[in-house]
């Protein structure tokens, strides 16, 4: 421990390790040495163990080699303890974790996975490539939330790669609206980057499910218009749809549209 401690050669490694010595005469020292020992081989006194902050042991065995060799341990192992997290960082992890598990539990999944992107400057998300107990939480909880969106997604590939010339309408809507309910929870995550941009080429390749598209997010963009002028110009976009479609199901949405912002012009 001393040589560990003092060692100017070390101490570029060590200063990446939290070091502790344990007496092999306390109560700590039985168990620590029965969980992490190397039952393959045996080693002297002083015993030195390596082990990382997820309680992986990865490397066991006598402390008393020449300081050369000590360091080239320490620098093998580094290679495998992940990144080290400052203590705002594992704050931050902490607090958004505990705020992504509220807000799933109130069902706010658009506002858990807006929580998401808070972290991203820590690493991938998802992927933090640390070991420490609030990094491997925080990818625990970030990789449950992706794969919900994911099979979302997945649902949705499945559907548009079965389309043909006469889906019905209703069918398409309602791949459609799946479709826009994902991109406006999930788009912008690194892990659903390549299914989204198939999705949108497949769209794109197809003048229908384009038209779709482009009315189905009109339509969503005018349940947030609040001013008399905004719903105004909304009731107008709604009735160049009904004019260009005539009949169908997207036309009844916009008719129900048409009569919600009606009313909430008479009831101003």
């Amino acid at each position: 421990m001393k040589r560990l401690n003092s060692s100017a050669e070390l101490k570029r490694y060590t200063s990446q390790f939290v070091t502790a010595k344990i007496e092999t005469d306390s109560e700590e020292w039985g168990p620590f040495h029965n969980e992490y020992r190397d039952d393959e081989s045996s080693f002297g006194i002083p015993y030195m163990y390596i082990v990382r902050s997820d309680g992986t042991r990865l490397w066991a065995g006598s402390a008393s080699m020449e300081i050369p060799e000590m360091g080239k341990i320490l620098h093998e192992k580094l290679g495998e303890s992940g990144s080290v997290i400052s203590a705002s960082q594992a704050k931050l992890l902490m607090t958004t974790k505990e705020k992504i598990e509220e807000l799933q539990e109130l069902g706010d999944i658009d506002g858990a996975v807006a929580q998401l992107r808070k972290v991203a400057k820590i690493g991938p998300i998802g992927e933090i490539p640390s070991f420490a107990k609030a990094a491997t939480e925080m990818n625990d909880v970030a990789s449950a939330l992706i794969s919900k969106g994911q099979e979302q997604l997945t649902d949705v590939l499945k559907k548009l790669e079965a389309v043909k010339a006469d889906s019905p309408e209703a069918d398409n809507v309602a791949m459609m609206s799946n479709f826009l309910d994902v991109t406006d929870t999930y788009y912008g995550l690194k892990p659903m980057k390549l299914d989204f941009m198939k999705a949108r080429k497949m769209i794109k390749e197809s003048d229908g499910l384009s038209a779709l598209q482009r009315d189905l997010k009109t339509i969503r963009g005018s349940e947030s218009v609040k001013s008399n002028s905004s719903i105004g110009k909304a009731i107008g976009k709604l009735e160049l749809i009904i004019e260009k479609r005539e009949s169908g199901k997207v036309v009844d949405i916009a008719n129900a549209r048409i009569a919600e912002l009606k009313e909430k012009l008479s009831s101003k």
